[in-house]
């Protein structure tokens, strides 16, 4: 985090405990990103559009987002395949039909 010393910003260094913690989470995401992309890519669910011949962490939305319910950051049923356009729409605040539909049914689901 940040702390604040005789008025300028420090960041505080991380502890290799705490780095390998966030190593062992970012490869335990891309294990379920990459486990989704084999099982419904490579087109977005939104569009149909062809997202391209390898997965890339753009393509995955968490129809619920990890911030509000992080305990949900590794369930498949939980990741849309996106466009990158489509991503990016829906974290400005815009998201299509399907990501609603797919975000309601999530939160039925998930009991959210």
């Amino acid at each position: 985090g940040l702390q604040k010393t005789g008025g300028k910003l420090k960041v505080k260094k991380k502890t290799e405990e705490e780095k390998k913690l966030i190593n062992a989470q970012n490869q335990a995401m891309l294990d379920v990103f990459l486990s989704v992309w084999n099982k419904r890519g490579p087109y977005s669910e939104s569009s149909g559009e062809y997202l391209g011949p390898e997965c890339k962490t753009i393509f995955c939305h968490h129809l619920i987002s990890k911030s509000s319910r992080p305990e949900l950051r590794y369930e498949e049923d939980n990741i849309m395949l996106l466009t990158w356009n489509e991503h990016s729409r829906v974290e400005a605040g815009y998201p299509d039909q399907k990501v609603i539909e797919r975000t309601n049914q999530a939160k039925i689901r998930f009991n959210v």
